[in-house]
């Protein structure tokens, strides 16, 4: 009797053939070889349809530094440390002035400089010797020593984790705090520090931390899609934040999705996000309508990505549910 009950799965939003271009589409795309126009040249699944404005700003927060790594090292190694400072620099300004220039500074903050690798830390270390007033030296030092807290903390519960993570992860946050408070002091401007500020708040468990960075941020850029998305995952309920103050945050950034393309992506969480996903009894049933649900709303392009990248995952709708900010790029 209870069978009788059960019901039946949605048929998918779109039909075999559409399903089969897409494969045929997403093969062409994966040859290639710059990971920036792969991810460009992605197709959009079957049925749905994202603005290219939002595709594009995404792509570039991924795979678009002002300068890339390899530059950094070569600069910083061969004493053009001042050099560097400039670049970054003019991405500032950029950011802060033009249009088309949202996340310039950002985006290579997390991507040249979210990293807790020893590499990366002597290199930082050597950067500020180099420029010890730089405020851009600060801030990324900071923003690496952030990236190496949380990996010593690691992801599992508190209850889980060995007390010396925790102590080694104050040790780290002490030191980012240092470095970061000092950047913004030097140039209050900065807004990549205030990012780093607000993640580094969140693993302390200090909001009062963390939101005063996320206002003074805002100040200087409102439209600042780092800043509004990790305090959206700062609001998570793992963090003991709930989904309706998530919901109130992204709300509260659409008001600027105009001027930066990228809060779009926030909608990807209105439901909770990893924390809802990764705590429900997912039903196969009805895991089609989280995934319309979530592609619809801004997040398909990370499931592309990591469809892509061959990083599936074991449910369609922790894919789709997953920040583009999350453990590899906020």
């Amino acid at each position: 009797m209870a069978l009788a009950h059960i019901q039946a799965p949605k048929p998918p939003p779109f039909s075999d053939a559409q399903f089969n271009q897409f494969l045929v589409d997403a093969r062409k795309a994966e040859t290639i070889a710059d990971p920036l126009q792969r991810c460009l040249g992605y197709p959009n699944p079957p049925g749905l349809d994202w603005s290219a404005a939002v595709t594009s700003a995404y792509c570039r927060y991924q795979f678009d530094p002002v300068v890339t790594r390899a530059e950094v090292r070569r600069l910083i190694e061969s004493g053009y440390a001042q050099e560097l400072d400039k670049r970054l620099a003019d991405a500032l300004h950029a950011q802060l002035t033009k249009p088309d220039a949202q996340a310039l500074l950002d985006r290579t903050f997390v991507i040249d400089f979210k990293d807790g690798s020893e590499q990366t830390r002597a290199l930082m270390d050597a950067w500020k010797r180099q420029s010890p007033m730089s405020a851009f030296a600060l801030a990324a030092s900071g923003t690496a020593y952030v990236e190496m807290a949380r990996q010593v903390r690691g992801s599992d519960y508190a209850s889980k984790t060995p007390q010396n993570s925790f102590e080694s992860m104050e040790r780290l946050l002490e030191r980012a705090h240092t470095d970061l408070d000092k950047a913004v002091e030097l140039d209050p401007q900065i807004t990549s520090a205030y990012g780093a500020m607000v993640y580094a708040g969140t693993l302390q468990s200090d909001d009062a931390y963390a939101v005063n960075a996320a206002k003074r941020g805002l100040a200087v850029d409102p439209a600042n899609y780092t800043i509004y998305a990790r305090l959206v995952w700062m609001a998570q309920p793992k963090w003991g934040g709930t989904v309706q103050n998530m919901q109130r945050i992204i709300a509260a950034a659409q008001r600027h999705a105009k001027e930066n393309p990228l809060l779009r992506l926030l909608f990807s969480e209105s439901m909770g996000g990893e924390a809802y996903v990764e705590n429900c009894d997912c039903n196969p049933l009805t895991e089609m309508d989280l995934y319309k649900a979530g592609v619809r709303r801004g997040c398909a392009r990370r499931y592309v990505d990591e469809w892509r990248m061959g990083r599936k995952k074991s449910k369609l709708s922790r894919t789709v549910c997953d920040l583009p900010f999350g453990s590899a790029s906020v």
